[in-house]
């Protein structure tokens, strides 16, 4: 079920792979996590598993207060995890969010915006 109470999973997706992917991306969308439950110390808004071709959103995003560039942010965050893998760095181990990564991620519209709030509204998702 990707429908929320305050975003539709599969809606903003649809939205995003057409924008930025000319509706190549074949993934899964779907919700993780309880609503209400803040973290201590991290929290994993969003996750991408390769090997199912799934994206996993968090529940606590699902919120009113949440703006709506914001959680598209998100969501395009864990798209570009399936065109950007984890690249193998020489006696480093893998990277995650490697330099491709991170210039692509600066492409979504509302990167800047999104970041700002991020940093802004941290108390949202953790306990203080």
């Amino acid at each position: 079920m990707t429908g929320g109470e305050y975003f539709n999973l599969s809606e903003v997706y649809s939205e995003l792979n057409e924008k930025y992917f000319e509706r190549k991306l074949p993934l899964s969308i779907m919700w993780f996590g309880s609503k209400t439950r803040k973290a201590r110390r991290r929290r994993i808004l969003g996750a991408y598993d390769g090997r199912q071709k799934l994206i996993r959103i968090h529940r606590i995003l699902d919120n009113p207060s949440i703006p709506r560039y914001f959680f598209a942010y998100v969501v395009f965050h864990e798209m570009l995890h399936h065109v950007f893998p984890p690249k193998k760095i020489f006696r480093k181990g893998w990277k995650i969010h490697h330099e491709k990564f991170k210039d692509a991620e600066k492409k979504f519209q509302d990167y800047a915006l999104a970041k700002n709030w991020e940093k802004n509204h941290r108390n949202l998702f953790f306990n203080q």
